[in-house]
């Protein structure tokens, strides 16, 4: 999980600079995600429990790299969606403020960072065959994530301390939706894989 949305994350600077934008996030806009989405969901996704088929699974090789072949595919859905995500939603805003564009990115890499969570659950099952629901935890910290992150942009405290702009509710809602593309397009790669 870590390994995927910071390598996306990292990623979306290198290509914001190499295009002529200028830092699409602060430090303390990226500490905040560091501290509460991937806190959050780290920590919630260590409470996965087993999905019955751990013993059919082969071992994993001594000192096989974490970057294996499970995950790469995940990096080459994820990391698109991200970047390609971010970067229009920095362009749209950049025309009002710098500060609302961050906020707009803030609120991009967070959101796909917690729907990512749920790809992760699982390398190869759907979320949807191993029990949506099954894991409360994640579900509670989808929806304190959801909370924090609204919270950062909306509250007029939290807007200065993080140097956020006011969004419409409506584009945070259609950002929000747009961020969940990386959790379906991980469950379409999961469902092609085992057709393949």
């Amino acid at each position: 999980f870590l390994v995927s949305t910071n390598f996306a994350s990292t990623l979306t600077f290198i290509a914001a600079i190499a295009i002529g934008f200028t830092y699409p996030l602060l430090p303390t806009q990226i500490l905040w995600i560091n501290l509460i989405t991937d806190g959050i969901m780290d920590i919630s996704l260590a409470t996965e429990p087993d999905h019955g088929d751990i013993m059919k699974q082969k071992p994993q090789k001594k000192g096989e790299p974490i970057l294996n072949k499970q995950i790469f595919p995940y990096l080459l859905i994820i990391v698109p969606i991200m970047v390609t995500l971010a970067l229009f939603v920095f362009n749209h805003y950049s025309e009002e403020s710098i500060e609302k564009a961050r906020t707009g990115v803030f609120l991009v890499v967070a959101m796909t960072q917690v729907f990512n969570a749920f790809n992760l659950r699982s390398l190869e099952r759907s979320a949807f065959s191993i029990g949506f629901f099954k894991n409360k935890w994640i579900i509670l910290a989808f929806f304190a994530s959801l909370i924090l992150q609204y919270a950062a942009i909306k509250l007029p405290f939290m807007q200065n301390l993080l140097h956020f702009r006011d969004i419409a509710w409506t584009d945070i809602l259609i950002m929000t939706a747009l961020s969940s593309l990386v959790f379906i397009f991980g469950e379409l790669y999961k469902f092609a894989r085992r057709k393949i």
